[in-house]
């Protein structure tokens, strides 16, 4: 499952977010005004594709960046994870990899003297992880 910031759909690997914005009321994460990070694009919204006039094949701006995170609803950017980016190839059918997310993890006991993290991105560190 792949989440895209600012979008209120669920985006599953290989399909996109052009179904009406149908969600089975699961809904994005971070949107504006959600408390999240909005997106890069926010504009590839619910059916939407960018504003590319409903040209058939395009799925996005070519060289056009935007945000993704693969980790559970709630946690991008908190404790230690990170949301990515993913860039659209020259093409406009597809987006890359999301490069650069940090996702939940198993919390790891902190060493004497340093900083403790939030490996499982819960908002606590260093208590038993649900992972």
């Amino acid at each position: 499952m792949r989440w895209f910031i600012g979008f209120s759909c669920m985006c599953i690997l290989g399909l996109s977010c052009k179904d009406g914005g149908s969600n089975n009321g699961l809904g994005g994460i971070g949107g504006a005004g959600s408390g999240g990070a909005a997106g890069v694009d926010a504009g590839m919204g619910e059916g939407g594709n960018g504003g590319l006039g409903g040209s058939v094949g395009i799925e996005c701006e070519p060289g056009s960046m935007r945000d993704c995170y693969g980790g559970p609803p709630g946690t991008a950017n908190v404790g230690a994870c990170m949301v990515g980016s993913e860039q659209c190839n020259d093409a406009g059918s597809d987006w890359s990899a999301c490069i650069g997310e940090i996702l939940p993890s198993m919390e790891l006991p902190t060493p004497q003297g340093e900083t403790p993290l939030d490996e499982d991105c819960d908002g606590m560190t260093d208590e038993p992880s649900d992972l």
